[in-house]
C-alpha cells in the first residue's frame, strides 16, 4: 500500500509538470498573461492548483515564504503623462483614428486618477493577497491552530506592507489567538531586499546592448500604431515612437491591476501580445536570473534571504516556537531567490534568449503581482525526519536535489545542498 501511494503521488506530480502549455497558447487563452511582470495573481480566476497529499503520517507544522507585493499603480508618473501628452499632440493635428480618440479620453481619466497614487497597491492587489492567505489557511489548518507564532517581515516600501497587512487580517481572522507580528523595517532590508553596484552595472550595460537589441528585433507595433494613428508618417517624423510604445505597453499591462473595466488589449494583434510578452521575459531573465550577458550573477542578490530563510527555519524546527516566517517585497528579489534556489529549475543557463520559452522559462509563473514561493515544512511523530514541499505561486516544483516521495524532500538533504552551495 505504502509503495502504491508513491508511484501515484510521482505520477501525478508528473502530470502537472509536463502537461503544459505553449506560451502563445496561455496567451490565447488570456491575454493578461502578455503583461509578463504586471500579470495579475492567477487565482482564483483561473482553477486552483492540486496539491499532492503528503506521505502518511506527516502533518504540516511551519512554512517560510517571500512573496511579491499585489498589483498596483505604476510606478512612475511620465508613463501616464507622457502617453496623454502624446496622443493630445496627434489629436491637435487631427492623426488619431476613431479608437486612438477613445484612447485618449480613458488614458486622461486614468492620469487623473493616479494623482496622489503611483506605485500604490491597489484593491485587486489587496484580494490577492487577502486570497493567498486565505488557501494558507485552507490548506495547511495545521500551522494555524492555537496560539502559534506568525513572524511577518516586510520591506519599507509602502505597498509591500500593505500587502502583508492584507494577509495579517485573514490569519486573525481564520484564528484570533494567532499571535502575530508585523514590521516594516531598514533594520530588515539587508536580506529583503539586497542590491549593489556590481549588479545594477550589469544591468545598465544589459538594457543599452543585448537587451536593446532583443526589443528591436521583436517589437513590431505596426498594427498598434495603425489601430491609434491615421498617419504613419506623421508618427514616425511627429511623435517619439520608441517611448510612446514603451510607455503604453507598460499602461496596457498594467490595466489589469485595476477594477475599472477598461481594457486596451484590442490594440494588440497576436503577434505583438506575443512579442510584448517575448520582450518582458528576456527581459527579466537577463536583469534577475542566471543568463550569462549578467555573468551569471544575478541570483547571488539573493544569498542573504537564502541564509535567513535557512536559520529560520533551523531554529523553528528545533524550538517549535515560531509557525511561520512570511516575507514581503519585491519581483527584483523574489526572481533572484527562485532562481538562485533553482526550484522548477528556475535557475537554468540559457545561453540563446529565444530559447527561454521552449525552455519553460516563464516569468509570469514566478513573479506574476502577489508571486510568492512557499516551503512548506513536515513531520511525523515518533520521527526526526523532515519533510519539506515547495510551492511557487501555489504550484507545486522540484528542488535541485534528489527524493524518493517527490513532490516532498527530505529538509536535510535541501538544507545540505543549499548551504554547501552558499560557502564562500
Amino acid at each position: 500500500m505504502k509503495r502504491t501511494f508513491y508511484v501515484l503521488a510521482l505520477f501525478l506530480f508528473a502530470i502537472n509538470l509536463y502537461a503544459q502549455k505553449t506560451i502563445l497558447e496561455e496567451i490565447r487563452e488570456d491575454q493578461n498573461v502578455s503583461g509578463g511582470g504586471y500579470y495579475a495573481y492567477p487565482y482564483p480566476q483561473h482553477p486552483l492548483p492540486r496539491l499532492t497529499p503528503a506521505p502518511k503520517g506527516y502533518k504540516p507544522f511551519y512554512i517560510s515564504h517571500y512573496g511579491r507585493h499585489g498589483s498596483r499603480w505604476l510606478h512612475d508618473t511620465k508613463l501616464y503623462k507622457n502617453s496623454v501628452e502624446t496622443l493630445n499632440k496627434a489629436d491637435r493635428y487631427g492623426k488619431l483614428t476613431a479608437r486612438g480618440q477613445e484612447v485618449l479620453v480613458q488614458l486622461r481619466q486614468i492620469l487623473e486618477e493616479s494623482k496622489g497614487r503611483i506605485g500604490e497597491l491597489t484593491p485587486v492587489g489587496a484580494r490577492q493577497h487577502a486570497g493567498i492567505a486565505q488557501r494558507m489557511t485552507k490548506n495547511f489548518p495545521e500551522i494555524f491552530k492555537g496560539e502559534g507564532v506568525i513572524d511577518c517581515k516586510s520591506s519599507v516600501v509602502m505597498r509591500c506592507a500593505l500587502s502583508m497587512l492584507n494577509e495579517v487580517k485573514e490569519f486573525q481572522a481564520f484564528n484570533p489567538r494567532l499571535r502575530i507580528s508585523a514590521d516594516a523595517s531598514q533594520a530588515d532590508m539587508w536580506y529583503l531586499v539586497y542590491g549593489n553596484e556590481k549588479a545594477n552595472e550589469l544591468e545598465r550595460r544589459a538594457r543599452d546592448n543585448e537587451i536593446a537589441e532583443y526589443r528591436s528585433k521583436h517589437m513590431h507595433l505596426d498594427h498598434f500604431l495603425h489601430t491609434l494613428f491615421t498617419d504613419q508618417q506623421f508618427v514616425q517624423d511627429s511623435l517619439d515612437v520608441k517611448n510612446f510604445i514603451s510607455n503604453m505597453a507598460a499602461i496596457i499591462s498594467n490595466q489589469q491591476s485595476h477594477d475599472t473595466g477598461v481594457s486596451f488589449w484590442d490594440l494588440f494583434d497576436e503577434q505583438e501580445l506575443l512579442d510584448n510578452f517575448l520582450c518582458e521575459n528576456a527581459f527579466w531573465y537577463v536583469v534577475r536570473s542566471s543568463s550569462p550577458i549578467t555573468q551569471s550573477y544575478m541570483p547571488h542578490l539573493a544569498e542573504n534571504l537564502l541564509r535567513n530563510i535557512i536559520e529560520s527555519a533551523d531554529k523553528a524546527i528545533s524550538d517549535g516556537k515560531c509557525q511561520a516566517h512570511l516575507r514581503f517585497g519585491h519581483d527584483a528579489c523574489l526572481m533572484p531567490l527562485v532562481s538562485l534556489m533553482n526550484v522548477g529549475n528556475y535557475g537554468a543557463v540559457i545561453d540563446d534568449l529565444e530559447d527561454l520559452t521552449s525552455r519553460n522559462w516563464l516569468m509570469h509563473h514566478v513573479i506574476p503581482m502577489a508571486g510568492n514561493l512557499q516551503l512548506i515544512f513536515y513531520r511525523k511523530k515518533k520521527s526526526d525526519d523532515i519533510l519539506v514541499k515547495a510551492l511557487l505561486c501555489e504550484n507545486e516544483v522540484t528542488f535541485p536535489v534528489q527524493t524518493d516521495l517527490a513532490p516532498y524532500y527530505h529538509w536535510s538533504d535541501v538544507r545540505d545542498y543549499y548551504l554547501k552551495m552558499l560557502q564562500p
